[in-house]
């Protein structure tokens, strides 16, 4: 069975509180579109990253967990 991969859209807290998880889909097309529909509803893109994880919960949280300890 081939691994699937999970695009989740993580999003920037408006308090500086770091990333979180906000999105996901397992096409990363339909997670662009998202992020485009927030982009024109006045989010920042540099306050939205798309990471790409398996799709459990624990591989999702990990992915997020990367990004605010890089404070990206």
């Amino acid at each position: 069975m081939a691994r699937k991969t999970y695009y989740t859209l993580a999003v920037r807290s408006e308090h500086g509180r770091g990333w979180g998880a906000d999105f996901g889909d397992f096409e990363r097309a339909a997670v662009v579109d998202e992020m485009n529909d927030r982009a024109a509803a006045g989010i920042r893109r540099r306050d939205m990253k798309i990471v790409a994880s398996r799709p459990y919960q624990a591989s999702i949280d990990k992915a997020v967990f990367a990004l605010n300890s890089n404070r990206a």
